[in-house]
């Protein structure tokens, strides 16, 4: 998948970024889904050597991040699983501003040229936060846009098309891996 023949052209100043949805409506197939997208990216970002990070937001009584996966941080496939099945129990609301802040805040702070920051979420926002979160996830990602390669990453929903200008909208959560190792082929490996 990840090589042309006879000639990989791999873009080597690249770090990746997945900024998970840990909502109750995430719960049971498409949490699994990304659980096993993560695994596959874990596989593939490992081979081929690109700093990644894995994460998943969530909002009970205040926003809260789990790192899944640390860039540089070589982690097992059941790693992976047993961080997000901590998670899972604590599935909430999903303030997407906020958290696209914080990742993009993290992936800033890497050394690499390239910065990719891939948002997934079933969708609209949702925070105990007062104020417009559909707004202030449209200026959220106005302004990160600006800095890094932002796609909005649509489970079953085409709302991210209201936030993000480039997105992506997959309708069966089985096909999860499938659309992030496109994404990686198009943006990472030429």
């Amino acid at each position: 998948i990840f090589w042309r023949k006879n000639n990989p052209i791999v873009t080597k100043d690249s770090a990746i970024f997945v900024l998970g949805d840990a909502s109750g409506s995430m719960r049971g197939l498409p949490y699994t889904s990304l659980a096993a997208s993560y695994m596959i990216l874990n596989e593939a970002t490992s081979k081929l050597n690109i700093p990644a990070e894995y994460t998943l937001f969530t909002e009970v009584a205040v926003p809260e991040y789990y790192l899944v996966k640390r860039f540089n941080e070589r982690v097992s496939s059941d790693a992976i699983l047993s961080r997000m099945g901590h998670v899972e129990r604590l599935m909430g609301n999903n303030p997407d501003g906020e958290a696209l802040i914080w990742a993009a805040k993290r992936l800033l702070s890497r050394p690499e040229k390239r910065k990719i920051l891939l948002v997934l979420s079933d969708g609209q926002p949702a925070t105990r936060a007062l104020g417009d979160a559909h707004t202030h996830l449209i200026k959220v990602a106005a302004e990160v846009s600006k800095r890094v390669d932002l796609f909005g990453i649509g489970l079953m929903t085409d709302s991210v098309k209201d936030f993000y200008n480039q997105y992506v909208i997959v309708n069966d959560p089985n096909e999860l891996d499938k659309m992030f190792l496109n994404i990686l082929r198009k943006k990472i490996i030429g």
